[in-house]
């Protein structure tokens, strides 16, 4: 379909989609800055509503499966009228996934006071590189990991490592020209569809390369070029 003019649950049906394909033992989930943004207090309820669907979706296809439910960050510290408005409604919504994680038995990690400072922000609500450090830190603390991998000098190689296995998933989940490949001009170059899994085999080698450098032993592996 052309963009703009999908189906009102199309995004729904795509990433019931991917839940399917893929079929994970854990879900990090991080909702709710954007409703909280986008709806206010209004909309905590049926943003509560949609969590626990997509909770329960997921359980579906995997009963065993470990949630991990991250609540919105918490805005930068300002005294503006605004900034203490949205603060309010950021914290119905963290009490909210709060109460999803409570009742599907997930860890619920409180981010709201994470990298608050302004040198750790690139606006009030989104972090910059050195922000996001903070909150996989802070993350990782909630789980119960060790902290030996801040000051590790083979974290590098490990995270690079990663991204680029980002990389390959997400042309394998979203190609580009989607519209060409699978939706409404397919049969211009629809034949390329046979491609898209051809992605696989690259992700499976760089998830194996991970597995070999998160021992963080300096471990040298092959990697493809992203």
């Amino acid at each position: 379909l052309p963009a703009g003019r999908e189906p009102a649950d199309e995004g729904w049906k795509q990433l019931v989609k991917q839940l399917v394909f893929t079929r994970p033992t854990v879900i990090v989930f991080g909702y709710g800055m954007a409703s909280a943004l986008d709806s206010g207090m209004e909309g905590v309820a049926a943003f509560t509503q949609d969590y626990q669907r997509l909770v329960d979706t997921a359980k579906q296809m995997q009963p065993d499966l470990r949630c991990v439910l991250l609540s919105p960050l918490g805005r930068r510290s300002d005294q503006s009228r605004t900034i203490q408005a949205d603060a309010s409604v950021l914290t119905a919504y963290r009490k909210a996934v709060n109460q999803v994680a409570d009742n599907n038995d997930g860890v619920f990690i409180d981010l709201s006071d994470v990298a608050s400072d302004d040198g750790l922000r690139k606006d009030p609500i989104h972090l910059n590189d050195a922000g996001y450090r903070e909150a996989a830190i802070a993350i990782g603390q909630a789980l119960g990991f060790d902290d030996k991998w801040i000051s590790n000098a083979h974290v590098e190689a490990l995270r690079s490592t990663i991204l680029k296995k980002n990389v390959w998933w997400f042309h394998r989940s979203r190609p580009a020209n989607m519209a060409y490949v699978f939706g409404f001009r397919k049969r211009e170059q629809g034949q390329n569809a046979v491609e898209i899994p051809q992605y696989d085999q690259l992700i499976v080698e760089e998830e194996q390369a991970i597995a070999l450098l998160r021992k963080l032993d300096g471990t040298s592996v092959q990697s493809n070029p992203a």
